[in-house]
Order: C-alpha cells, then sequence, then structure tokens
C-alpha cells in the first residue's frame, strides 16, 4: 500500500567493492559510500559498527534513470577496479546483460536512495526495523522500503512502530512461523508485505507516529524502554487487540 519491498545491492564480488579499510588506500576510490548492513541493524535507528563498512558504488541517475558511471571521470576508482578486472569480467552474466564489467549486478535505483527509507534485515530473532533519513545504500542481506507518494512519508513511521511491535511478532508466529537456528526468524519479502497497517486517520495511529519518531531521536535508553513499551500497547489498541 505505501511502496514496494526492495533488496539490498548485491555485487557478486563483494571482497572487491565492500570493505571497511577503504582509508588504508592511496589514493581513495571517489565512489566510496556508506553501506547499510546487517550489523547496522537496530529497531527505529541504526546503529554505526566499530568498523563500518562501504561500498564502491559506480552507478547513477539521469531523468530518474539508472545507468553506470563513466568509470575514466573517476581515476583512483579506475586504478583500484583494474587491479581485478578479470575477476569482474568473468561474470558472464553481467556481461551478457550488456553491462559493463565494473557495474554491480544489482545497484537499484540510485535516485531512490536519498528518499526516507524502513530498511530490516533478512534474518533476525527479534523485528529490527529502522529509517535512514540520509540517504544511505543498503546492502543485499537487508530490505528496504521507500513510498511510492513523497505524501507517505509520514506512514513510514506508522509502519516502524508496527513493524517493531510485540503485536508484529506474535502476528508473524501465527501467520509465518518460519524459525531457523536459534529461534532467528525470516523477515522475507513476502511475509513483510503482508503485515498489517492500522488507519493512520485513527487517534492511536497518530499518537504511534509521534512515539515512532521520540524513540530514534532518543539516546536515553532507559526512556526509550519506557515509549516502547506504550508504543506496544497502542499498536495493540490500533488493531482491536486486548
Amino acid at each position: 500500500d505505501i511502496g514496494p519491498i526492495r533488496v539490498g545491492v548485491k555485487s557478486t564480488a563483494d571482497k572487491v567493492f565492500i570493505r571497511d579499510d577503504w582509508d588504508s588506500f592511496d589514493p581513495k576510490p571517489e565512489l566510496i559510500k556508506y553501506l547499510l548492513t546487517s550489523e547496522c541493524a537496530q529497531q527505529f535507528k541504526a546503529i554505526r559498527p566499530n568498523k563500518p563498512k562501504e561500498i564502491i558504488y559506480p552507478h547513477t541517475s539521469e531523468n530518474g534513470k539508472k545507468k553506470a558511471v563513466d568509470i575514466d571521470q573517476y581515476p583512483a576508482t579506475k586504478q583500484y577496479l583494474e587491479v581485478y578486472k578479470e575477476q569482474l569480467s568473468s561474470r558472464e552474466y553481467l556481461i551478457k546483460a550488456g553491462r559493463n564489467w565494473y557495474e554491480l549486478w544489482v545497484p537499484q535505483n540510485p535516485s531512490l536512495w536519498c528518499k526516507p527509507k524502513i530498511v530490516f534485515p533478512d534474518i533476525s530473532e527479534k523485528p529490527k526495523f529502522w529509517i535512514d533519513l540520509e540517504g544511505n545504500i543498503v546492502n543485499g542481506e537487508c530490505y528496504w522500503i521507500t513510498p511510492d507518494d513523497s505524501k507517505d512519508n509520514e506512514l513510514l513511521w506508522l509502519c516502524l512502530a508496527v513493524a517493531n511491535s510485540r503485536f508484529i511478532e506474535q502476528f508473524y508466529d501465527y501467520k509465518f512461523n518460519n524459525k531457523l537456528y536459534s529461534g532467528k526468524r525470516r523477515f522475507m519479502k513476502q511475509y513483510v508485505e503482508e503485515f498489517p497497517i492500522p488507519d493512520p486517520e485513527l487517534q492511536n495511529s497518530q499518537e504511534l507516529i509521534k512515539l515512532s519518531k521520540m524513540i530514534y531521536n532518543l539516546l536515553d535508553q532507559k526512556e526509550s524502554s519506557k515509549l516502547k513499551d506504550k508504543l506496544d500497547e497502542l499498536v495493540f489498541k490500533a488493531f482491536g487487540v486486548n
């Protein structure tokens, strides 16, 4: 109802494109972007790992459509990637699709990264949905949602409240009950797209939007925990469940 659930980027050569030691390179490739991974996963707001991963992202957008950059315009990036040109060129499926040897296999649409989006890992014991307002790129072990219509940006906060609630844990276990090792759940596209959203005009829904924003902005864990308890109660009420 809000927008499609998309998977993150896939390079099929992560050891080349994704690293946590780019600062050790001289010159450092120009096309480095911060990458949201499952290591960042936390409810409402992502955490920053001690050694955050970054990705070479050789794609841009023109008239809303994705395209590969002209690698010759980025000499440091070209210098680095050419070390691995043989490996990258061996991705026959990429070449057969008429793509450049230095591209990511699934770059998604670069014009969408700047939009507010909900991000969540595929595998997690508890739901860990957070909102990204910084235009970051999402890695392939996570999914993300951005509204088709910018007027629905506020609804992301309502989705966030529901997706991180105890209600949704019970909903998931009754409807899907797909648990892996150590009780971890699979938050796959076909499951999450069936998560319900209460009527946004309800007073409870408006309160949930406010609570989501407050939890996102809070640093105090104790205060955040109190708000989370209140949020859980309101989500159950929003769906008419005791």
